[in-house]
């Protein structure tokens, strides 16, 4: 059994993303919505294949960067984490991330 623990945050917006052999961002509208607050943290699934990811703002590549495999879910809980996360796919086909917003 997989526990998140999400806080007091509110959850407020998703989106998939697919995650193939160019390097992906998580999407700017979302992290600088019109009109409301930005999210403060996200809640990201993988599913379909691994990726490699980094949060200094530094392309990945297929060779270098976090592992993240097939049904692990990462918790960033920082603007700044949000916004320097980028990804690529480690292996296979592409991956898809599901991305739950909380602010």
């Amino acid at each position: 059994m997989t526990f998140i623990r999400t806080g007091f945050r509110e959850p407020f917006d998703f989106e998939s993303i697919t995650v193939s052999g160019t390097v992906v961002t998580l999407t700017s509208s979302k992290l600088s919505p019109s009109g409301v607050a930005p999210p403060v943290s996200a809640l990201l699934s993988l599913e379909t294949a691994a990726i490699r990811y980094r949060l200094d703002g530094v392309d990945p590549t297929t060779s270098e960067g976090h592992v993240l495999a097939v049904s692990d879910v990462l918790l960033l809980e920082s603007i700044t984490a949000l916004r320097q996360f980028k990804a690529i796919k480690d292996t296979g086909d592409g991956a898809t991330l599901k991305v739950s917003y909380f602010r």
